[in-house]
C-alpha cells in the first residue's frame, strides 16, 4: 500500500476520471490525491502563488502535440520540488517522444486511454526502484511507562493524533498490551480485530499486508490518516504475553511500519522480552515520567538497559507527566536532567479537568474545549519527531529542470536499442503484438 501526497493537474474529463478511480484503488487508500482541471497552466499558477505544499508525485496530462507537450513539462518542471516525482499522461503513442521525457527527468509516461490499474503499476514502478522509499520503513516512535500510571497511553494517543495532523501522512498507532489495552477506550472505538489477531496470524505464518490492512480500525472522525492496531481487554491469551517470540511481534512491526511514515507504540508496562525487542527496534523511544524517586530510578536503569543496545541513529528520550502535583516526596525536572543527563522532550502540566473530559468521551486532547495548554507538549513532541517532515523520496530525485532534447535518439533513427529503448523492447519481445512494456495495448494517436 502507498503513502502519498499526489497532486494531478488535468487537461479532460478522461484524465481526471483515471485519476479519482486510481484513487479509490485500495493501494492508494492511505494516499492524499487532489485532482484538479487546467493542466500545466493551473500548476504553475498554483505553485507561484504557494497554495500548494511540496508533493511527492505530480501528475501532469499535456496537450497532444509534441513540441507544446515539452513546453509545458518545463514549465512544470520550473516550478516542481526536486524531489517530486512527474508522471506525464497523454496520447502522443511514440517510444521516442518517451524515451525523451525519461532521459529529461520526467519518471513515468502514461499513455492514455489508461486503466486504473496501469497508472498504480506506473506509480509502483518509480518507488520500487528506491531502496529508501516506499519498499522501506517509516518512522517507529515506542512509549513506555517508567512506572504504571505514569501516562503512556495518553501520550501514545496525543502525539499520534498530532503526528498525523501536523503531516498530513499516514500514522498507524499499535497498542501493545495485549490484556489491558486502553487505545481503542481511550479513542471510543469498538474493535473485533487488532493487534493480537495480527500476531496469531504472523505466528502461524497466515499474516501478509492485506490481510494486515483488514485488522486495522479506521475512518475516525477528525484523523483520516490515522489507523489503529488495537487490542481488546482479554486476560485468557493462550499461555500469556511471554508466549509469543520477539521475532513473530517484530514482523508485525515491520509489516506495520512498510505500510505508514511513522508507526505509534504504546508498550505495556510489564517488562518482557517483546517489550525489549521492540524499543530495540525504535527509531525513536519516550520514557513517560512522572515526578516520583520510583519514575526517575526506573528511567535511568532502561536508559542504561537501552543506550548500549540501540543503533547510532536511534533517539532515547523521556517526558514528564503531572507537572504541578506537588507533593513532599516529588522531584523536580532538574533531579531527572541531573541523572539522566538531557532535558525532557516534553513536560505536561497536572489539568484533571480536561484529562478527565478526553478520557470519559473518548476524545483526543485537542478536541477538548479549553485543552490548548495540555495538547501543547504532545504537539510539540510530534514536531520534534516528525522534524522536516521527511517524506518517501522517489528515486530520481531531480538536480536541475527539465532537459528536453530536439533530435530523434541515434539509436532509434537507425533502429539500434541501447539504455531505456532496449529495455522496452526486452520486456515487448515475450508479448507478441503488444509494444506497451507494462502489459496494456497503446492506442493509435
Amino acid at each position: 500500500m502507498f503513502r502519498l501526497r499526489i497532486d494531478a493537474y488535468c487537461r479532460s474529463e478522461q484524465g481526471e476520471r483515471l485519476v479519482r478511480e486510481a484513487a479509490a484503488d485500495i493501494s492508494l487508500a492511505r494516499s492524499r490525491v487532489e485532482v484538479f482541471q487546467g493542466g500545466a497552466d493551473r500548476m504553475v499558477a498554483d505553485h507561484a502563488s504557494g497554495e500548494r505544499a511540496t508533493n511527492d508525485v505530480l501528475i501532469l496530462e499535456v496537450c497532444d502535440g509534441e513540441d507544446a507537450a515539452v513546453e509545458e513539462i518545463s514549465r512544470v518542471f520550473e516550478r516542481a520540488s526536486p524531489n517530486t516525482s512527474i508522471v506525464v499522461a497523454g496520447r502522443i503513442n511514440s517510444i521516442p517522444f518517451n524515451e525523451r521525457l525519461l532521459e529529461g527527468g520526467v519518471s513515468e509516461y502514461v499513455l492514455l486511454p489508461a486503466s486504473p490499474s496501469y497508472l498504480i503499476t506506473k506509480l509502483a514502478r518509480i518507488f520500487a526502484r528506491d531502496e529508501k522509499g516506499l519498499a522501506g520503513k517509516g518512522k517507529v516512535l515506542a512509549f513506555l511507562g517508567a512506572k504504571g500510571g505514569a501516562g503512556t497511553s495518553t501520550f501514545a494517543q496525543n502525539v499520534a493524533w498530532a503526528l498525523q495532523e501536523r503531516t498530513s501522512r499516514a500514522v498507524t498507532l499499535v497498542d501493545l498490551d495485549m490484556h489491558f489495552g486502553t487505545v481503542a477506550l481511550n479513542l471510543n472505538q469498538d474493535t473485533r480485530v487488532g493487534t493480537r489477531d495480527a500476531i496469531l496470524r504472523a505466528s502461524a505464518d497466515q499474516l501478509d499486508p492485506a490481510m494486515m490492512e483488514r485488522m486495522y480500525t479506521r475512518d475516525m472522525e477528525g484523523a483520516r490518516n490515522l489507523w489503529m492496531l488495537a487490542s481488546s481487554p482479554d486476560l485468557d491469551f493462550g499461555g500469556g504475553y511471554a508466549a509469543f517470540q520477539p521475532e513473530v511481534v517484530q514482523y508485525v512491526l515491520d509489516m506495520a511500519a512498510a505500510q505508514a511514515s511513522y508507526v505509534v507504540l504504546d508498550l505495556p508496562r510489564a517488562w518482557s522480552p517483546v517489550v525489549a525487542q521492540a524499543l530495540t527496534l525504535a527509531n525513536e523511544a519516550v520514557v513517560v515520567c512522572d515526578h516520583s524517586i520510583q519514575s526517575l530510578r526506573n528511567a535511568d536503569l532502561l536508559f542504561k538497559a537501552l543506550n548500549p543496545s540501540k543503533p547510532a541513529n536511534t533517539t532515547l528520550r523521556y517526558a514528564l507527566n503531572h507537572a504541578g502535583l506537588a507533593s513532599l516526596s516529588d522531584l523536580d525536572r532538574k533531579d531527572f536532567q541531573d541523572t539522566l543527563g538531557s532535558v525532557p522532550a516534553a513536560v505536561v502540566p497536572w489539568l484533571p479537568k480536561v484529562f478527565r473530559t478526553a478520557s470519559s468521551e473518548g476524545r483526543p486532547l485537542h478536541a477538548v474545549p479549553g485543552s490548548a495548554k495540555a495538547a501543547a507538549p504532545f504537539r510539540a513532541l510530534a514536531e520534534m519527531v516528525a522534524g522536516a517532515d521527511g517524506a518517501p523520496q522517489a528515486s530520481k530525485a531531480r538536480t536541475a529542470g527539465f532537459r528536453p532534447r530536439a533530435s530523434t535518439p541515434k539509436a532509434v533513427q537507425e533502429g539500434g536499442g541501447t539504455g531505456l529503448l532496449a529495455a522496452l523492447l526486452a520486456a515487448v519481445s515475450p508479448r507478441k503484438g503488444k509494444s506497451n512494456p507494462d502489459g496494456e495495448e497503446p492506442k493509435a494517436p
